[in-house]
């Protein structure tokens, strides 16, 4: 990742398809139309990543409740 060039933001679960975007960018200099398949798989990719840490925390959320609860 250090060598794609990616800043300490973009490195997470969805990488390797920004990392792919980013190359057909560069390939395609003046018809970057032809990236937009990737272009739209990254952004599908980072909304499902943001959606599962959601449900994930909001399910440990729940969880650290139900235990303060009990006690």
């Amino acid at each position: 990742m250090l060598a794609a060039g990616l800043r300490p933001h973009e490195r997470d679960y969805c990488a390797h398809v920004l990392m792919a975007f980013q190359k057909c960018k560069a390939e395609n200099f003046l018809a970057s139309i032809s990236c937009a398949d990737l272009r739209h798989e990254y952004l599908r990719c980072h909304q499902a990543d943001q959606l599962l840490r959601r449900k994930e925390y909001e399910r440990e959320r729940r969880l650290m409740a139900k235990q303060r609860e009990k006690m």
